[in-house]
């Protein structure tokens, strides 16, 4: 029995060391790859210690000779061809290795997050029919599988497809697209090394050492939450899905990515930068790097995105051989994940087309230069006019000027053959300029080319965003809300009561005061005589039904009633943005009932409720509502009932429901029909849906 072990034990152990002795590739290197053409393109693997390796390819019929070292490492370079294919490769040891149908041609890393992970499959504009026509054998794709790591990795799990209708579904749609304007331009093999993470943020792509020793990259712990479930930590994604990828021949990185580090916009700056540098010093050149501009989205605090905008477009200064494709009119403020991809694809292969392969086109839109003053006005120059400027359309918010006192207001625009002249009544001595500066701002500028201007500003005053709450208190003996403020450390608060955004010279908050109306509370903190940028909206609602006793008929989940049975009649509006605002009573799955009493029979000419839609967040319109009144809590007379069709609508919104009458009135109820569980074109398929509503009103 012993010797029957120790055969198998010695059977065993041959068999490892045969699989240890034999020649292995990194899964780069395989059926259908692409390798950069006219290079020394470096090949590598494993072996046993001190193995020769030979290798040989069939454009060149010349036998490769390296040898592996005492880690049983090897590498080596082979000069490559112009484009062409197929070929074939053969690794020899004591195994052999034949790579088929391997093409050359050029060759790009693709990485970021979500938008550049966004597949075609995923959605995009005109899916069907793009997937339809993908026979393009001319484009390869490799997907880097998502992970994480430590330490340095060196290899990954993974292989090269042809691009087809059957395929391109799993491919990313930047990629593919600016691969595909190359195709058809160069009419040469194209090969996409497609390594990116939804969520993902810059501190994760870069090495871990550069983070750490950063005091501003450092911060990273408090940027992000213990909970974000996204990768984030320093060098994490650049170990385990860039790493393994060096030195593999690549002509040049497209990168989409800039929405996770809205949080810390400003070291963005020079974080962006670093991370460029760290993947150029892994290969060891100064490949060419294009990237996406962010597109303008509602983020939740003021100028986040512009920041990252501008770090982006400070980066073509800081970096050279990069490249920047704007997506300003392109994109959807209320959705992060814009459909139009192929534009943005398109406007990265201009660079490439222009910087790389030597094509006398236009490849970047208008970018700003430098201002001057011309008497009471002041004068815009740009780079990459091509022609001239052009406004699509008139948008008089997106140009601001300022004088001293870094107010900025909307300025006159005058398009001149040398750049834009912009001026204002207000503004006698302007001395700054700002150009579709928000989150949200869609840009109207473009060369005669067609390509749009990148957002700017030309100062770089310290941007605030002290912020200030309003408190509101019902009181009774009054009839009216009691209003008070608090500033973060703001030298004064001003504020306005109709909406409109307070300047300096707006009211300032002196103490509590009393609102007995409906009324719109704007309020701004100013620190050394320059305002927030942040801005608080408080809506108060006054009406019949104010802290009336209300009777809830359907419970409402326990989830959405924290704001307990006043929610509906507090006053107080439910923010559109956050689901989980407490001002939202909700009712998952179910109907909702509810009955007001106002006290006393009075006259009424007006009732309304209002519901939240937000589909990303299993959030749907009531299928029907119905507002009953009655006298007496026994007999109710409905003033409305409205049906509301189910519809795929992504946007989040309001809608409110309104009964016009002009009857007695002393109970009030409203019932709201669920649709039940989510339809099944919605992601969350047959889960439950929810209603969720805020003010009744009685007027």
């Amino acid at each position: 029995m012993k010797s029957k072990y120790f055969a198998l034990f010695i059977i065993g152990l041959a068999s490892f060391s045969v699989s240890f002795a034999a020649v292995r590739l990194p899964a780069l290197f395989g059926d259908h790859m692409v390798l950069q053409q006219n290079a020394d393109a470096p090949f590598w693997g494993w072996s046993e210690p001190n193995a020769t390796i030979t290798i040989s390819c069939s454009w060149d019929q010349e036998l490769h000779i390296t040898k592996a070292d005492r880690w049983a490492k090897w590498k080596t370079s082979i000069k490559t061809p112009p484009a062409g294919g197929p070929f074939t490769i053969t690794i020899s040891e004591r195994n052999t290795i034949i790579l088929h149908h391997v093409m050359v041609g050029e060759v790009w890393l693709c990485s970021g997050q979500s938008n550049m992970e966004w597949t075609l499959g995923s959605g995009i504009d005109n899916k069907e029919s793009e997937i339809a026509n993908a026979n393009h054998p001319l484009i390869h794709h490799i997907r880097i599988p998502k992970g994480s790591s430590d330490y340095p990795q060196e290899n990954i799990e993974a292989g090269w497809e042809v691009c087809s209708p059957e395929s391109v579904a799993g491919f990313s749609a930047v990629a593919y697209f600016f691969a595909r304007e190359l195709t058809e331009q160069l009419h040469i093999p194209v090969g996409l090394i497609h390594t990116s993470w939804g969520g993902s943020a810059a501190e994760a792509w870069t090495p871990k050492n550069i983070i750490e020793a950063d005091p501003e990259y450092a911060q990273w712990r408090t940027l992000y939450p213990e909970t974000y479930q996204w990768p984030y930590q320093p060098g994490s994604t650049y170990n385990a899905m860039i790493y393994p990828l060096a030195p593999y021949k690549i002509a040049g990185a497209l990168w989409y990515q800039g929405e996770s580090n809205t949080g810390n916009a400003l070291v963005y700056r020079r974080l962006f930068p670093d991370m460029i540098k760290s993947w150029r010093d892994l290969w060891g050149y100064e490949f060419p790097f294009y990237y996406v501009q962010i597109a303008p989205f509602n983020y939740g605090r003021p100028l986040q995105g512009a920041l990252v905008q501008e770090a982006q477009r400070l980066t073509l200064q800081a970096s050279p051989s990069t490249g920047m494709a704007v997506t300003t009119d392109i994109g959807n403020v209320q959705d992060i994940h814009p459909k139009n991809k192929q534009d943005v694809g398109k406007r990265l292969a201009l660079w490439a087309l222009a910087k790389n392969y030597n094509k006398n086109i236009p490849y970047c839109g208008p970018l700003y230069n430098k201002i001057a003053r011309e008497g009471n006005k002041i004068k815009v120059f740009f780079d990459h006019m091509e022609g001239g400027l052009e406004l699509k359309d008139t948008k008089p918010d997106l140009y601001k000027i300022a004088g001293d006192n870094r107010q900025f207001v909307e300025a006159k625009v005058e398009v001149e053959k040398d750049g834009l002249l912009l001026s204002s009544e207000l503004i006698p001595d302007p001395v700054a300029v700002r150009y579709a500066f928000t989150n949200v701002a869609e840009g109207n500028l473009y060369n005669k080319s067609g390509l749009p201007a990148t957002p700017f500003r030309s100062d770089d005053w310290p941007v605030i965003y002290n912020n200030v709450s309003i408190k509101s208190v019902y009181d009774p003996a009054q009839q009216g809300f009691i209003i008070s403020m608090e500033g973060d450390g703001s030298d004064k608060i001003v504020y306005s009561l109709d909406g409109n955004e307070p300047g300096l010279n707006s009211t300032i908050y002196e103490g509590p005061f009393v609102v007995k109306e409906k009324t719109n509370i704007t309020a701004k903190g100013i620190l050394q005589n320059q305002l927030s940028e942040n801005s608080t909206t408080k809506d108060v609602l006054l009406s019949k039904a104010t802290y009336r006793p209300l009777t809830v008929l359907t419970p409402s989940s326990e989830k959405y009633s924290k704001g307990g049975n006043y929610t509906l009649i507090n006053g107080q509006k439910g923010n559109i943005n956050n689901v989980n605002d407490p001002e939202w009573q909700g009712w998952e799955g179910d109907n909702m009932e509810v009955v007001v009493d106002l006290g006393v029979s009075q006259k009424a000419k007006k009732i309304s409720i209002e519901f939240l839609q937000n589909q990303n967040a299993w959030v749907f319109l009531p299928s029907q509502v119905i507002i009953s009144t009655s006298t007496n809590n026994r007999n109710f007379t409905d003033v409305l009932k409205q049906a509301e069709p189910t519809t795929n609508n992504r946007v989040p919104q309001t809608k409110n429901y309104t009964a016009d009458i002009n009857v007695n009135v002393r109970f009030v109820r409203i019932k709201a029909v669920n649709i039940g569980t989510c339809p099944p074109w919605h992601q969350g398929a047959g889960s439950k849906a929810l209603i969720l509503a805020d003010e009744i009103m009685v007027e």
